[in-house]
């Protein structure tokens, strides 16, 4: 069996099998993997503490006949959210990266992005701007996965929502435009429209609703 070693960002685990766990992450060289952790859930478990989802970590991997195993961790660093309302953003984009991306594909950019869109979402700031960050990642994410919008048949925007024109110049001008670094700025309505038109793009590409999402709304006090 091969060892390599690289690092990687957890995005989610679940139960594999008795104390085994099964980790998603998503590494800076092979993409995105699903690796095992044999008896994760035992109190004596020395790696387990350092793969809790949206951790920065340095891991070897095992390549085993069927799957990867982690073999050693070292945390670099844990991101923290301060309210809940992030934590389900950064949810969100581990669910999307999950339905989305081929494992073991590896892509760099999508890496140091996580990077970049992790702390924004764990520091302080306004919910609405880091709703709008987190979808201007997701078409870039779709992009490079091959989704981007001149590789759709135009079939598919039939079937999505209309876009006024003042949200339809933000979502041009601060979502695709990959090139602008300029402050997100948007009104609730104009995010809303925004919003439900890529959550309408997702569903068709994915063929699924977003799960993390189910929790928070517009529609909802929080």
């Amino acid at each position: 069996m091969s060892t390599f070693k690289t690092t990687a960002i957890v995005l989610a685990k679940k139960i594999f099998f008795e104390d085994n766990r099964l980790y998603t992450i998503y590494t800076e060289d092979c993409g995105k993997l699903d690796v095992l952790v044999k008896a994760a859930a035992k109190s004596s478990s020395k790696l387990a503490g350092h793969l809790e989802p949206f951790s920065h970590v340095e891991a070897m991997i095992v390549k085993g006949r069927n799957k990867e195993m982690v073999a050693g961790v070292r945390l670099i660093k844990y991101f923290l959210f301060i309210d809940w309302q992030s934590l389900v953003l950064a949810n969100v984009i581990a669910e999307i990266i999950e339905k989305l991306i081929k494992p073991g594909v590896a892509d760099k950019k999508t890496f140091f992005l996580l990077l970049k869109l992790l702390p924004f979402l764990a520091k302080e700031g306004t919910l609405e701007v880091k709703r709008l960050f987190i979808w201007k990642f997701v078409w870039q994410l779709l992009n490079t996965a091959g989704y981007g919008l001149t590789e759709i048949s135009t079939a598919v925007f039939e079937k999505l929502p209309k876009l006024s024109e003042p949200a339809a110049a933000v979502f041009n001008r601060q979502l695709l435009n990959q090139y602008n670094s300029s402050p997100f700025t948007s009104s609730v309505k104009i995010l809303q429209e925004i919003e439900k038109y890529t959550l309408s793009f997702l569903e068709y590409i994915l063929e699924s609703e977003l799960k993390s999402l189910k929790t928070f709304s517009y529609d909802k006090k929080f």
